[in-house]
């Protein structure tokens, strides 16, 4: 009596469809995310947010295969009654306070030691020179938007799939490298987004809950915002000159000169290596900042620099940033 082939039935080949589209959207989710980690630092964004943006709306949406490779995430991380919204917010308020303090405590040891890049406070710098006006969209995109997108990749999707396929502790790991590699920052820089990645990523883990890692992670942006915001209001009437700077081996070279600025008016430019300034040796940035907000507004700020192996001197008219302000808002 010949054999009969197994009749494969419906359920059979449901299970073999969504295994099949679980390993096309898990490749597509994976070499999507390293492209995005390329781009965010080739052109050098300061933050990845917008093409995590892109990356979130094509997972929940464009490539809607993806959800077979999240079939092992939490079932809380799609529907979450009321009720454990409003506890997951409560948790996260002092979880994102202690977190602060943390990293707070982290970047003044990082500063002092000399281990930071002026890209890693490019944006609190711009934030602490706007306007409230323009206040708006770094809270929309770095407070609201940027977190959101990024939970949903990292977490919602990266962690899952891989973790689905391996275990918790690599999946917890892998997905934070990529997190951190979505942030064009320094080294040390990267190193403190990878920890912030772990930390999000075992929230999720603990509290089952994708709400959890998004209402800390949004808290803690919108905390950075605000006190990056007030501290450049609490020196808005202090002097102002005009460059950013970065430390080398025997002093400090200007990387950047605002426009219209005291610095940009007295002929300063990129690559000038500033030795002295206010009577005061220059070897730390920190140096120059401190040095410019304790001089008279009344008296020429001196500057000693050396430019093509020529040393030069100068003497500047420093103005509030307040004036500053009030000038590149006029319209030209």
């Amino acid at each position: 009596m010949p054999e009969l082939e197994p009749v494969k039935t419906e359920s059979a080949i449901l299970s073999y469809q969504r295994a099949t589209w679980s390993n096309v959207g898990f490749a597509f989710g994976i070499c999507s995310t390293l492209v995005a980690v390329l781009i965010v630092n080739i052109t050098q964004i300061a933050n990845g947010s917008y093409v995590m943006l892109v990356l979130a709306v094509g997972y929940l949406g464009l490539v809607p295969w993806t959800y077979f490779a999240m079939t092992q995430r939490p079932r809380g991380a799609v529907r979450v009654p009321i009720k454990k919204a409003i506890i997951e917010l409560l948790l996260a308020v002092p979880l994102t306070f202690a977190l602060y303090f943390v990293m707070a405590w982290v970047s003044y040891f990082v500063y002092q030691m000399g281990l930071h890049s002026p890209g890693d406070v490019e944006i609190q710098t711009q934030i602490g020179q706007m306007q409230s006006g323009d206040l708006w969209w770094p809270v929309l995109f770095i407070a609201f938007v940027g977190p959101i997108a990024e939970e949903i990749v990292c977490r919602g999707f990266l962690l899952n799939a891989i973790k689905s396929r391996t275990n918790w502790a690599l999946a917890l790991v892998v997905q934070a490298i990529l997190f951190a590699g979505l942030h064009s920052y320094s080294m040390v820089g990267q190193a403190m987004i990878f920890v912030f990645g772990l930390v999000f990523g075992g929230l999720y883990l603990w509290r089952k809950s994708l709400l959890s890692s998004i209402f800390v992670h949004c808290l803690l942006n919108g905390l950075l915002v605000s006190v990056a915001f007030w501290n450049g209001q609490l020196t808005l009437d202090s002097p102002f000159l005009g460059v950013t700077t970065e430390q080398v081996d025997d002093g400090v070279v200007v990387v950047d000169v605002a426009e219209s600025s005291p610095a940009q008016s007295l002929g300063l430019k990129i690559g000038d290596k500033i030795t002295a300034c206010g009577e005061n040796s220059v070897r730390k940035p920190e140096h120059i900042v401190w040095i410019v907000q304790s001089h008279p507004l009344d008296e020429d700020f001196p500057i000693w620099l050396t430019r093509d192996g020529k040393e030069l001197y100068f003497e500047a008219k420093l103005m509030t940033r307040r004036q500053y302000q009030q000038l590149v808002s006029q319209p030209k």
